[in-house]
């Protein structure tokens, strides 16, 4: 058989030809030449592309004229007008594919080198954990009778930043702090079961928990973050936090669900976190762990639930419910109240905003101020810890702050 693209003018049973590939198609034909002189790989880079041999592309290189920058069409029913032309947009189409594939191998490095990071960060805190004698924290919580109505939680614990060295740093400790939150956090679960029968709460762990992905991180404005401790060890921090919360929620809640979220400063470890609690209690009845989303969706009784850390821009926020109608559209048709449960403004607290049915519950932040804040004016909101209660009948709901 001879192939459609073959020269008219060479002889197909030249010997000098007895390797061409004959058995390629036009439109295969076209792209090995483009590959040579479009894209300017080698001969074996190309023949490797094509899947012949090095001696069969030699083959092919001498019966076309292949020359690398050089217009070459293989169909000679068309123009050198339609050749110049084809070349001139193979050369732009590989271009760009060329710009994409090096854009891929950069964002491949830099995300291997974060998971390397991370791995590291992970085998230390497994090496403390293995030595650790762990004692579960006990609610001093005590009730006469059980309240009647029923309710879930939402603990939205964002924005901790635990590792982050505050502008006065004389004195502090990054375990007191911890332990600070867990005390907020008793308080928080103490008031609610006084308040509600609690069915179900969700711990939105994750969403800046940690104080940066590694210690040479950096805010969204290049300013250098300032650590107080090793990021090993603020995950290791948070890791003990997340197992002692969720130990604190079982003895209140009838099912507890822990919810990563990323960040955007910590956009692995604090959900690294949040998944390493989720598997100490993989074989507890009333604990689960939700997988890994931008925006998390639950719902409970009429109520739609969204959990994110709420550092888009500000346009794409004001949009938040047309996303969420298409994210969770199917939950969405068959829930009647909606809920987001937002992080990320340090600098607002106890900020809700109710928007056609639509309530956006900003949580905020317990961590010390540090020096970037401090020179950004983002001061003078309280320091908390915000439990949201959605109640079973009638969408209403109770905000604690502790």
């Amino acid at each position: 058989m001879i192939a459609d693209h073959f020269p008219s003018h060479l002889d197909p049973h030249n010997e000098d030809y007895e390797g061409y590939p004959h058995h390629l198609s036009l439109e295969e034909a076209q792209e090995l030449a483009d590959s040579y002189c479009v894209e300017k790989l080698t001969m074996a880079g190309a023949a490797e592309e094509a899947s012949v041999s090095l001696s069969s592309f030699k083959d092919f290189r001498r019966a076309h004229s292949l020359r690398k920058g050089k217009a070459v069409i293989v169909d000679e029913t068309k123009s050198i007008e339609e050749g110049i032309e084809h070349f001139s947009e193979e050369a732009k189409r590989r271009e760009i594919d060329r710009k994409a594939r090096k854009k891929q191998r950069r964002e491949m490095e830099s995300a291997a080198k974060s998971w390397w990071r991370l791995q590291e960060s992970l085998e230390e805190a497994a090496t403390a954990f293995e030595a650790e004698s762990y004692d579960p924290p006990r609610l001093r919580v005590r009730m006469a009778d059980e309240p009647a109505s029923e309710a879930c939680g939402v603990l939205n614990l964002q924005d901790l930043h635990l590792g982050a060295r505050p502008a006065d740093a004389e004195g502090f400790s990054v375990e007191e702090y911890r332990e600070s939150i867990l005390r907020r956090v008793e308080t928080a679960l103490e008031d609610a079961a006084r308040l509600r029968k609690l069915e179900r709460i969700y711990v939105v762990g994750g969403g800046d928990l940690v104080h940066s992905d590694t210690a040479g991180g950096q805010t969204a404005s290049g300013t250098e973050l300032e650590m107080a401790c090793s990021t090993s060890t603020a995950l290791q921090h948070a890791i003990q936090l997340l197992a002692q919360v969720v130990d604190m929620t079982r003895q209140v809640g009838q099912e507890v669900v822990i919810v990563p979220v990323h960040g955007n400063h910590d956009r692995t470890e604090g959900v690294a976190a949040a998944m390493a609690a989720g598997q100490r209690f993989h074989s507890a009845d009333k604990v689960e762990s939700m997988g890994l989303a931008e925006r998390q969706y639950a719902t409970y009784a009429g109520h739609l639930l969204c959990m994110t850390h709420g550092d888009l821009a500000k346009k794409r926020m004001r949009k938040m419910g047309e996303i969420m109608r298409s994210e969770a559209r199917g939950l969405y048709g068959r829930t009647e109240w909606s809920s987001l449960f937002v992080g990320h403004l340090h600098h607002r607290s106890m900020d809700m905003v109710d928007e056609s049915g639509r309530v956006i519950y900003q949580t905020p932040s317990p961590v010390p101020i540090d020096s970037y804040h401090n020179q950004q004016g983002y001061v003078g909101s309280r320091k908390g810890i915000q439990l949201v209660l959605l109640d079973r009948e009638g969408g209403g709901d109770r905000i604690i702050h502790a």
